[in-house]
């Protein structure tokens, strides 16, 4: 069985390389496809597609969908990539809080408040509060 093992251990992690390929060639689609189908099978696949996902998300529906997928997939992070998943999240997440303030500073609330919300929900916190009331109240 330790033969089998390693064997299925190269398999994946050729995988993940031919994965991280497809990002640099920026072929995004394919990698997706193959980071999904290691989900569960080769431990970073996870931290890898949080990075890619965050990486290329730039409109404020990419961020917000980018954000309820990376909630998703935080139920099942492996112990390994637990660190880098976490950091490709914070790094998600703060980006989220800077283009809301962006938003807000370019009278765009709707927008603004779309992405406080989002932080808010995700964060589960009343210091966001404040911020989703006061962009609420100039989206009204």
């Amino acid at each position: 069985m330790g033969l089998i093992s390693w064997i299925k251990t190269k398999y994946y992690n050729h995988k993940l390389s031919q994965a991280d390929k497809s990002v640099a060639d920026r072929d995004f689609a394919q990698a997706q496809l193959i980071y999904e189908s290691l989900l569960g099978k080769q431990p970073l696949a996870d931290a890898h597609l949080a990075k890619m996902l965050v990486d290329n998300a730039s409109s404020v529906s990419e961020k917000l969908d980018v954000l309820k997928r990376l909630q998703e997939l935080s139920q099942s992070v492996s112990e390994e990539s637990k660190p880098d998943f976490n950091s490709a999240l914070n790094k998600h997440v703060s980006s989220i809080e800077t283009l809301a303030s962006h938003c807000f500073s370019s009278e765009n609330y709707k927008d603004a408040v779309d992405l406080i919300v989002s932080i808010r929900s995700f964060r589960n916190g009343a210091p966001y509060s404040d911020k989703v009331n006061r962009y609420k109240a100039f989206y009204n």
